[in-house]
């Protein structure tokens, strides 16, 4: 099975570069690196969110052979989930579960005022106060600092833009993990996301902000793990269930 991880907002693929070693053998990691960042931070950044699908699908489309999951934190979330929509317009196969973290159900309103309207500096304080994602030696490097910002402002922009368009619950079970310190996705807002699948849905809140997920890794993906054994051994359950019945009626 693989493992297609979403990076938050201004991040890049190697928030998840630790998890490997808590992942096992069976389960191939695959950490999209969206451009302008890391490796790509000489590429323009995408700031419509369309494009970041679009442009995502081109890198999965040969990678989509197996079997696989979608996990997506914070903005990060919000591209998985877009992204499990255009496959299913594009008939292509769709992910076998969706986790979604840090992230409140997509139809619902931000909880706090937009950061992209403001100016440089202004902005700057805003993310580090709320997020503190942009490492300190970046903030003291103007030149580093001027190549990372169009990336950052642009995923803030589609994140604070987004416009939720209705449509059919999605075909695979949702799992939304969430903060228990985290101001902004209370659970509330988390268990929202059940409107968004037709079949299961579940939550799990962790100890921690909004960066549980760096902070509490091996947690994270144990939680995952025990959640798609579950899932898996309650979809056979109803498979053999279903199987017996059309053999009682034989």
């Amino acid at each position: 099975m693989r493992l297609f991880c979403f990076p938050y907002g201004g991040g890049g693929a190697s928030i998840y570069r630790q998890w490997n070693k808590y992942l096992p053998n069976h389960i191939e990691l695959i950490a999209l690196q969206p451009p302008g960042r890391e490796n790509r931070l000489l590429e323009p950044a995408i700031n419509s969110l369309s494009n970041l699908v679009n442009n995502i699908l081109s890198a999965l489309v040969d990678w989509l052979d197996k079997p696989f999951v979608f996990f997506g934190h914070s903005f990060g979330a919000k591209t998985a989930f877009e992204t499990t929509r255009e496959l299913r317009r594009r008939n292509l196969p769709e992910p076998k579960h969706l986790f979604v973290a840090g992230q409140a159900a997509p139809h619902l309103p931000l909880a706090r005022h937009c950061f992209h309207t403001l100016s440089d500096a202004r902005f700057l304080q805003a993310v580090k106060k709320q997020y503190k994602i942009i490492p300190q030696a970046v903030l003291e490097n103007e030149e580093l600092l001027s190549l990372v910002m169009p990336a950052l402002r642009g995923d803030f922009c589609m994140s604070e833009q987004y416009v939720y368009q209705k449509d059919n619950p999605l075909n695979c079970p949702i799992t939304a993990f969430g903060g228990d310190k985290d101001p902004e996705v209370t659970q509330d807002r988390l268990e929202a996301w059940k409107h968004e699948t037709a079949v299961q849905f579940s939550s799990q809140l962790f100890s921690g902000d909004h960066f549980f997920v760096q902070t509490e890794p091996q947690r994270v993906i144990n939680a995952l793990l025990q959640t798609l054994n579950h899932f898996d051994k309650k979809n056979l359950l109803t498979k053999l269930l279903v199987e017996k019945r059309e053999d009682d009626r034989r």
